[in-house]
């Protein structure tokens, strides 16, 4: 029979797994799992049991797992030589930050409704590897189609566990537009003269990694600023690009302008997605 230590170490992990966002579950199971091994050892000084170290484990490790995953990059764009089919390296790609090593048997990525690839069983990805699934049939990984599945105007991507969790989500082009916006220009900076500590701060409020590559912000007193490609915002993040300063833990953007940008007196910014769709306006006055 199951200790009371056991049931309730399997009742915890069911809340954590279940009931939480996964954006906190990392977190908030850590603490409970802590004190649940350490009230285990004070149960059972004299005697641990192996099996209540094993749940505690196994707990562990599939929590971890689905903080582990994550999509990383997109390229939907394509950049084949073929000019009548440049969709044909087509792919995403998919990353193991944490440090064990996955089975990814039954998971799954999804491109949009009937557009589904699922992994085989003893598909082990190890710690900090990362794999590439094309979309025609092309490398170890496919989703084996005759045509392109990403669109070029926006599209999500989605990754699931075996059980059909999500665990990881990129959104690019007008799938994203919706849900980024400039939260704050702080125009009036305390670095004498050139105010290089001028910035826009730039939010995602999705819960998705939001691809902005190509995407451009302007409206002060300087060229453009375009995103280059592989600039992306994390799930409910912000970033900030600075007129002449870099700073790595919020994007590191910077115009590297010897002069201030943003008026300190009234000013407006926009910020342009694919094609120069609109995607957010600001404007502040003193």
């Amino acid at each position: 029979m199951e200790s009371n230590t056991i049931k309730k170490l399997k009742q915890t992990i069911y809340k954590y797994q279940f009931s939480l966002e996964q954006d906190r579950a990392l977190s908030a199971f850590s603490e409970v799992s802590l004190k649940l091994a350490e009230q285990l050892l004070k149960d059972n000084a004299d005697d641990i049991s192996p099996s209540a170290f094993t749940v505690w484990w196994q707990a562990n490790y599939r929590l971890y797992a689905n903080q582990q995953m994550m999509i990383t990059s997109l390229n939907f764009k394509g950049s084949s030589s073929d000019q009548s089919q440049p969709e044909e390296d087509e792919y995403i790609e998919i990353t193991n930050q944490g440090p064990a090593i996955l089975d990814l048997e039954g998971w799954s990525i999804e491109a949009g409704p009937n557009q589904k690839m699922t992994f085989k069983e003893n598909t082990l990805i190890a710690s900090r590897q990362t794999i590439r699934i094309y979309t025609f049939d092309k490398g170890e990984f496919s989703f084996n189609s005759h045509h392109a599945i990403w669109n070029n105007r926006g599209d999500k991507a989605k990754l699931y566990d075996e059980n059909a969790n999500l665990v990881s989500q990129w959104w690019y082009g007008r799938e994203a537009e919706q849900d980024v916006y400039i939260s704050h220009i702080a125009f009036d900076g305390n670095d004498r003269y050139s105010e290089g500590d001028e910035y826009v701060e730039i939010t995602n409020l999705s819960p998705a990694w939001v691809d902005i590559s190509s995407w451009v912000l302007g409206g002060g007193h300087a060229d453009d600023f375009v995103f280059s490609e592989g600039s992306q915002i994390a799930p409910f993040g912000s970033i900030r690009v600075y007129t002449n300063k870099l700073d790595a833990k919020t994007g590191g953007y910077s115009w590297d302008s010897k002069r201030a940008i943003w008026n300190n007196h009234a000013g407006h910014a926009y910020l342009n997605g694919l094609g120069q769709r609109i995607v957010s306006d600001y404007s502040y006055a003193k």
